[in-house]
């Protein structure tokens, strides 16, 4: 019996608990998350609340305000 150490293996019984975590922690504190995982394979997973593109665009757009207001 060999004792391989397979990361897609250890990334598919872990993500979904990972997401659920994250969507559990959101709801509670009431949060924007977005999580975006890269698999050895080269997929991509995410998840976020209300999703990661509304999230991730959010905070671009708060930076670009922020820097023209600066400058």
């Amino acid at each position: 019996m060999t004792n391989e150490w397979n990361p897609n293996v250890i990334l598919s019984k872990h993500r979904t608990g990972l997401f659920k975590e994250a969507s559990e922690i959101s709801t509670l504190y009431g949060v924007e998350l977005p999580i975006v995982v890269f698999s050895p394979g080269k997929k991509v997973y995410s998840s976020g609340h209300p999703s990661v593109d509304a999230v991730i665009d959010h905070y671009l757009s708060r930076n670009t305000l922020e820097t023209s207001i600066t400058t």
